[in-house]
């Protein structure tokens, strides 16, 4: 099993520009091919995505997504389930 590990963590729209410089986004096509995506709240990031990938030339992405968000909803249900609550209750630094 191969895994690769691409991270973003911001509260900040301003940073955006600087997630995905132009070298990031032209490889960023090839070098998801068709692997399974998973993503903590997946739609948001998706879209974030996509617009990146098009903006550079690049189809949107069509990979099977697991959405670890619904998987902590599920988990913790009536909890806090963003990345921040979810790295303390899992124990994770």
């Amino acid at each position: 099993m191969r895994s690769s590990h691409i991270s973003y963590r911001s509260g900040n729209p301003a940073l955006s520009s600087k997630i995905f410089d132009n070298a990031q986004r032209k490889s960023s096509g090839p070098f998801i091919k068709d692997d399974v995506i998973i993503i903590h709240n997946a739609e948001f990031d998706t879209n974030f995505i996509n617009k990146e990938l098009q903006n550079s030339g690049f189809n949107q992405i069509s990979n099977t997504i697991i959405d670890t968000i619904k998987i902590a909803k599920k988990e913790f249900p009536g909890q806090a389930v963003n990345l921040d609550s979810l790295c303390r209750k899992l124990d994770v630094t």
